[in-house]
């Protein structure tokens, strides 16, 4: 799927950069360019265990790997404090993020909800690493571009809530775009998912601009990652 930025072969910063570029393109074309990126509230807390089996079955991984990674989410837990043990806990929900298989399952998790998706918003490009998501795109107006992101995101933000019983880290969110007032307008549309607005903001730990030029030797800057 390319959508699916943290595939094998892939870094974080190949994701960044094709960003950059398709904005650095959009702006020396005179077209307009936006972003909304967002970051998943607690993802591996939140992965239903009943939803992932049976999202890994239908796509055809082994049933005895789905069973092994399953029972591995829901091995027992117990909180100890000196000799006081309390009863264990048997978890409905989560996953481990250094799992062996926790990428694979994820990509199951969500892969379907999202593939349809991108065929309701054709338009709308799609980078999901992990449990970052960016959604961005390209138009010759303000109007059109926000013709084609405001109901891709509002359809997503739908889809994380109902399909992946999951929600947003709104304070992780951030919105940019090819120009201050394209940005607002967009947070005026979307309101708090739209989260902070500014000219550049750090996505993946990396500097990440709408547009904006860069020099031969310039180079990604690491930040606190935003989203």
């Amino acid at each position: 799927k390319g959508y699916l930025a943290c595939r094998k072969g892939g870094a974080a910063s190949d994701v960044v950069w094709a960003q950059a570029l398709q904005a650095e393109a959009a702006v020396a074309s005179t077209l307009c360019f936006g972003a909304i990126l967002w970051d998943l509230k607690s993802f591996f807390d939140c992965v239903n265990h009943d939803l992932l089996r049976a999202r890994c079955l239908r796509l055809g991984m082994e049933p005895a790997l789905v069973k092994l990674g399953i029972a591995s989410f829901t091995a027992p837990r117990t909180v100890k404090s000196r000799e006081a043990v309390a009863p264990p806990l048997y978890p409905t929900r989560g996953m481990m993020a250094g799992h062996t298989f926790a990428k694979a399952m994820l990509g199951a998790y969500f892969v379907e909800s999202l593939d349809a998706w991108r065929i309701r918003h054709p338009r709308a490009h799609l980078d999901v690493y992990i449990d970052d998501i960016t959604i961005r795109a390209v138009a010759a107006s303000d109007e059109e571009l926000m013709a084609i992101l405001i109901p891709a995101a509002l359809d997503l933000q739908q889809l994380i809530r109902t399909e992946l019983e999951c929600d947003l880290a709104l304070q992780k969110a951030a919105t940019v775009a090819s120009s201050m007032r394209l940005a607002r307008l967009i947070r005026g549309r979307l309101g708090p998912s739209a989260g902070k607005v500014a000219k550049t903001v750090a996505n993946l730990g990396i500097d990440f601009a709408s547009g904006r030029k860069r020099g031969p030797g310039s180079l990604p800057i690491r930040r606190k990652r935003l989203a």
